[in-house]
């Protein structure tokens, strides 16, 4: 496991920038829930954990909460870098008719980060200029929530009073992917036959978290059953210290499945 390295994570709020630790270094990283069905909340969740400001102090989850989509997607893949991580390795089965093989994409972590503190894009329309504001995290948690539909999650974000015909869907749809081009990246791949593939970036990550948070817990798990050491001790415990006493283990034959 990496020590606690930072990277800088900006506010959408234009306030000063925070600084982002590895993710699965501190004893409270273990109650981290991290849920694919919930991404906001698990997004929350790491921001308001793994973030910290000039004086040290977190997020709230209400601030968190109202950064630009962006901006938290940025945090995220700070979050990870502050780990050690450069890149989000994805894994594709081709699927070309007969072809069954497995390839992996290398996403660079820097084209995630965020260009820009936009919290607005302006598009053109044969009526003249429209202006719409970036999707928050606060948005995206009740579109979740509502299922909204497409049209009413356009006229949301419309701030020029346009009406949300499907020009003007279209239209949004291109200038917030420009604004935003790391929330869902689209992959050229060629197997078989060329394919598209398009990878939701904050799904992506929040899975290498879970990943992390999931080693982690084996390896408290190991020693606890080992030694009899309570969790949040083994937790707390520096990495390079975790590794040696199971690199112990391993060489002394310890069966964990003895009584």
């Amino acid at each position: 496991m990496r020590s606690a390295a930072r990277a800088a994570a900006p506010s959408a709020s234009g306030r000063d920038a925070f600084a982002a630790r590895a993710f699965a270094t501190d004893v409270a990283d273990l109650a981290v829930p991290i849920d694919a069905a919930r991404p906001v909340a698990s997004t929350d969740a790491l921001l308001t954990g793994c973030l910290l400001d000039a004086s040290g102090r977190h997020p709230e989850v209400d601030a968190a909460r109202g950064w630009t989509v962006a901006s938290r997607l940025d945090a995220l893949a700070a979050i990870r870098e502050a780990g050690g991580a450069r890149a989000e390795w994805v894994t594709f089965t081709c699927e070309a008719p007969g072809c069954d093989e497995r390839f992996e994409a290398e996403i660079d972590l820097a084209v995630c980060r965020a260009r820009s503190g936009a919290s607005t894009v302006e598009f053109a329309m044969a009526g003249g200029e429209l202006r719409a504001r970036l999707p928050t995290g606060a948005d995206q948690a009740r579109w979740q929530a509502e299922r909204t539909p497409l049209h009413l999650v356009a006229a949301s974000l419309l701030e020029t009073g346009a009406p949300a015909d499907p020009a003007v869907i279209d239209a949004l749809d291109t200038a917030l992917a420009e604004a935003d081009p790391a929330r869902e990246l689209l992959l050229e791949l060629v197997c078989a036959a060329p394919q598209r593939r398009v990878v939701d970036m904050e799904a992506q990550l929040l899975g290498s978290f879970a990943r992390e948070q999931q080693a982690l817990l084996r390896k408290i798990a190991r020693l606890a059953r080992a030694f009899h050491w309570a969790e949040a001790d083994i937790a707390r415990m520096p990495a390079w210290r975790r590794d040696w006493y199971l690199g112990r283990l391993d060489a002394e034959g310890f069966d964990e499945g003895r009584p």
